[in-house]
């Protein structure tokens, strides 16, 4: 099982959106600024530390991952 920074569990969409993001060699500041979300959301949002459907649908149709 991965764990995020505090400990708390991926979900399996936030692991995939973290192996996109490196395949596709983004940063979450690039991620942020396509997305149109503050950095500090769209990581909490792919870190499980908030929960926000719509963002998390964004996330995954600029990274192509499956939501």
């Amino acid at each position: 099982m991965s764990l995020g920074r505090l400990g708390i569990p991926l979900k399996p969409w936030a692991k995939a959106c973290k192996k996109a993001l490196i395949d596709k060699d983004m940063s979450i500041n690039d991620l942020a600024k396509a997305t149109g979300y503050s950095r500090q959301h769209v990581s909490a949002v792919i870190n499980c530390r908030t929960i926000n459907y719509t963002c998390q649908e964004v996330i995954c149709k600029t990274l192509g991952v499956e939501y």
